[in-house]
């Protein structure tokens, strides 16, 4: 799925939606639920992916 594919369906913006996936935002948790609605994921996965980004990630 595609940022313009998750755009269309949470009608988020695409500057937001890019600033949560490079880390520069922290979204709320009613995005939280959008996107995962938008993903037919439930809304913990989306919060393991992004502590496994957080921690896994070296500077």
């Amino acid at each position: 799925m595609s940022q313009g594919d998750i755009y269309r369906s949470t009608g988020m913006d695409r500057a937001y939606l890019s600033s949560l996936e490079n880390g520069k935002r922290n979204p709320t948790l009613s995005n939280i639920r959008k996107i995962a609605e938008a993903l037919s994921v439930e809304p913990f996965e989306v919060f393991n992916q992004l502590i496994n980004q957080r921690c896994c990630v070296r500077s």
